[in-house]
């Protein structure tokens, strides 16, 4: 046998040997990227995250205030569609979800599949368990939303009392000063005082860009929380996170312009030895909104003082 044959088989051989070793190699280095992507993701989200675990992303329960025409009828159906095509139909429903909150949840669903974490529980907010984890979309919207800006463990950010901006949670003072053509979420992580266990997190904004555009920063710029938040990779806290919140600045209709503009973490949080700073179920806590059936809209508006500024 020739020594070239036996060099052309030699090699043949190592081309054999190589290539499958290659794909294991890339496969098991691939595992690990996305095992420590995961790994990563999860210090913000909570053990509940992880592929076996269970996770809920809560939307807000809206009902129509009932409406009536000229002559004093009940309105039966009142949507309609703006196409000129369906222009003669009118549809009833006996509970609406924001538009905002179905793009918040198209965000964060993406990124559950995209980390190889669970597959998230889509619920609405009307629920009883409060020992879970979870993401709610809206502000005073969502009664789940609620539970976490009034927790004794959220010494940060929530919304004053009127929804008309953010305020701190210590002083209530504002946030920050808002700018005209923007809309402004918040991004609040905390683990609750009385399921120290769990994660909660809300998604809110000022406008419905805002909301959107929070989910949006979280679902795609999770790590800059992560890096932010300077003690997750301290080796005496454990590799735990502390609690924040992250504001953000977004340019309606575009959820991708949203950008951080603040960024504010807590101690470690207090555990919980006895009543939290809220009384019974959160829906007795609010009266935001007219209930008269005359007044078939009620709007948020707000009007910064100019001399207001930011904390530091």
């Amino acid at each position: 046998m020739s020594s070239k044959l036996i060099s052309d088989l030699f090699i043949e051989v190592l081309k054999g040997l190589i290539v499958p070793i290659i794909s294991f190699l890339g496969g098991f280095f691939y595992r690990k990227f996305l095992n420590f992507r995961r790994w990563k993701v999860i210090k913000i989200l909570g053990q509940d995250a992880d592929p076996k675990g269970i996770f809920n992303l809560f939307y807000a329960k809206l009902n129509l205030i009932p409406l009536y025409d000229q002559s004093g009828n009940l309105i039966r159906h009142p949507y309609i569609k703006t196409s000129s095509n369906l222009a003669p139909f009118a549809f009833s429903a006996s509970n609406v979800i924001s538009e905002c909150e179905l793009r918040a949840v198209n965000y964060l669903s993406a990124m559950f599949g995209h980390c190889d974490l669970c597959r998230p529980k889509l619920a609405h907010d009307e629920q009883k368990d409060d020992d879970i984890s979870f993401i709610s979309f809206g502000g005073y919207s969502n009664f789940m939303s609620v539970k976490v800006m009034n927790d004794i463990n959220n010494i940060l950010i929530k919304f004053s009392q009127s929804g008309s901006g953010f305020i701190f949670t210590k002083n209530n003072k504002p946030v920050m000063t808002l700018e005209d053509g923007y809309d402004y979420g918040f991004v609040l992580r905390i683990i609750p005082a009385k399921f120290p266990n769990r994660v909660w997190i809300v998604c809110a904004g000022l406008g419905e860009w805002g909301t959107s555009g929070a989910a949006w920063y979280l679902a795609n710029k999770w790590e800059e929380f992560l890096y932010k938040n300077r003690s997750w990779y301290n080796p005496l806290n454990l590799g735990k996170i502390k609690n924040f919140a992250g504001i953000i600045k977004v340019k309606p209709p575009y959820d991708n312009s949203a950008e951080l503009i603040g960024f504010y973490n807590s101690p470690a949080p207090k555990k919980y030895f006895g009543s939290l700073s809220y009384s019974g179920n959160a829906q007795n806590n609010l009266n935001l909104y007219p209930t008269d059936s005359t007044s078939a809209q009620s709007t948020f508006t707000f009007s910064p003082s100019a001399d207001s500024k930011d904390e530091k």
